[in-house]
């Protein structure tokens, strides 16, 4: 298991070109969910969810489950998205 400010760490040196700032972290076990913002080329906000599991020492982004979400409702459906994908974690 790693911590989230180990996380953090690591994701401040990885960032997400579109999303590279962390908005908010949770875990369950060895994964972590993280919700980021940004801007899209249109410099409008846009928020994302990556999922990460933590395996021997590696953060492994779960890119099938990564989504991005833009428009007016884009900070609710991302938080309630990440909540569905924390309660689905191993």
């Amino acid at each position: 298991m790693t911590s989230l400010v180990e996380y953090r760490r690591w994701a401040k040196e990885h960032p997400n070109f579109m999303t590279p700032h962390i908005v908010k972290l949770t875990s369950k076990g060895n994964t972590i969910v993280e919700i980021s913002r940004g801007t899209d080329f249109n410099d409008k906000p846009i928020y994302g969810v990556t999922k990460v599991k933590y395996d021997n020492g590696k953060y492994i982004i779960q890119s099938h489950v990564n989504k991005c979400f833009q428009g007016t409702d884009s900070r609710t459906n991302a938080f309630k998205y990440a909540k569905k994908v924390l309660a689905g974690a191993n």
